[in-house]
């Protein structure tokens, strides 16, 4: 089993640079752009493959493994290092959303509400 896990992880930055650059491919297929939702795990990934490659002194494996890291993180780094102050401008546009049951005739609480909360927008399921 150990034996096993041990050729699985000398794979493995393969495997994650192949899912890194399949959702390049996106623009192409639905089924590619799946593979471009998983950036942030992709360079998490290839860091825990760079140390564990490193300790296990697999330099080749290490680059390779680092080269996902890097690429990984620089698609993302825009979102990991988001300035607060930009997030914490608030918008002036009021949404309301009301799940309402279709056997529910009583509509003067829904009604109600929009009136104090004046929405700018409002929507009924």
């Amino acid at each position: 089993m150990v034996r096993v896990l041990k050729q699985t992880l000398q794979y493995a930055p393969w495997l994650v640079l192949f899912a890194s650059l399949v959702g390049y491919l996106g623009e192409y297929s639905r089924w590619f752009d799946h593979f471009s939702s998983f950036r942030v795990q992709y360079c998490f990934l290839g860091l825990i493959l760079a140390i564990w490659q490193l300790r296990r002194k697999q330099w080749a494996l290490t680059a390779l493994s680092l080269a996902v890291f890097l690429g990984n993180a620089w698609l993302i780094e825009d979102w990991l290092f988001q300035s607060k102050a930009a997030s914490q401008n608030k918008a002036d546009f009021k949404v309301y959303h009301a799940n309402v049951l279709f056997k529910n005739h009583d509509y003067s609480l829904v009604t109600q509400q929009i009136r104090e909360e004046k929405p700018d927008f409002f929507f009924f399921f």
